[in-house]
């Protein structure tokens, strides 16, 4: 079954950058397109919020480009953050401990918040 992997990108509030990811992001399917969204982000405001809501799922290639994306903006002085990480998303961020590494958030509200 093919999936279409889609990016929504906008302007959450003031500097920061939000990404909105719907369907994989897998080396087979959009983590070429999720790398380029997260490092334009990144060059534009290092403040960016990646929202995993409607991820379907994500390989090994997909999680590198996450600590990739947090390594350029922490670089940069900012910061990568998640957002509801669903399903197997959040199994395999527990599982490769990267659920410790970055600041997970519930609430778009509040994960906004905490840039400031």
């Amino acid at each position: 079954m093919a999936y279409k992997t889609g990016f929504t990108k906008q302007h959450c509030r003031d500097a920061v950058a939000c990404i909105a990811v719907d369907g994989r992001i897998t080396q087979s399917d959009g983590v070429t397109e999720f790398a380029h969204a997260v490092r334009e982000a990144a060059q534009e405001r290092p403040r960016i919020l990646i929202n995993l809501e409607n991820v379907l799922y994500i390989d090994s290639a997909g999680l590198a480009e996450l600590v990739h994306g947090y390594t350029l903006a922490r670089a940069q002085g900012g910061a990568l953050k998640l957002l509801r990480p669903r399903g197997r998303v959040d199994m395999l961020l527990r599982l490769t401990r990267l659920w410790d590494s970055f600041e997970i958030f519930e609430s778009e509200r509040d994960a906004v918040a905490s840039f400031e």
